[in-house]
């Protein structure tokens, strides 16, 4: 580690037209800190996840990835950089099982990149997010509280070093809150 953080973001705002989405807010990430970003529906949390992973860029501001400048850069850049994110509305490949799934992650970025055991195949991921018995189902026949953690499963497929989590309790029960909460504690 170089010393920098994982990510930061200085100074960054987006603007759509007039309307200002996200007003100079600037932020550092480091190993193994676990940040909730909150704020009332548009408030703009989405959209500064948007531009902390590179799918939306910053109308003025900058954004590092260890202390290499990354703003304006595509998201597969951020990817290999280690940045991986989920979207309020999971996307999956709903005609793929879900081991393919997980495959597509580990084939996108992850698999020359050093990981935990936790992450180390894919079989590893499947037990990790508690979807093994579900490996051989395509995506579209598992629950969309399912299809979340499969989501989570293909972010950490990139074997991140930052996970960025866009409400990723959202529609779920209140078990499956905690059954979430307790992965992420153990990530």
């Amino acid at each position: 580690m170089n010393g920098h953080p994982l990510l930061e973001a200085r100074a960054v705002s987006v603007r759509f037209g007039g309307l200002v989405a996200v007003d100079g807010v600037s932020a550092a990430f480091a190993p193994g800190e676990l940040v909730g970003i909150i704020g009332p529906n548009g408030a703009g949390k989405t959209t500064f996840f948007n531009a902390l992973s590179g799918v939306q860029m910053p109308s003025s501001g900058d954004l590092y990835a260890q202390g290499q400048r990354l703003t304006g850069a595509a998201a597969h850049r951020y990817a290999q950089h280690g940045i991986a994110r989920t979207f309020q509305t999971p996307r999956v490949f709903a005609e793929l099982s879900v081991a393919a799934n997980i495959d597509f992650g580990l084939q996108f970025a992850g698999r020359g990149r050093t990981a935990s055991w936790l992450l180390k195949d894919e079989a590893s991921i499947l037990n990790l997010i508690g979807l093994a018995p579900q490996a051989t189902l395509p995506a579209a026949a598992i629950t969309p509280s399912q299809q979340r953690l499969l989501e989570i499963g293909m972010a950490l497929a990139t074997r991140p070093r930052l996970l960025l989590l866009d409400e990723v309790a959202a529609g779920l029960t209140e078990n499956e809150v905690e059954a979430l909460a307790q992965l992420i504690r153990r990530l």
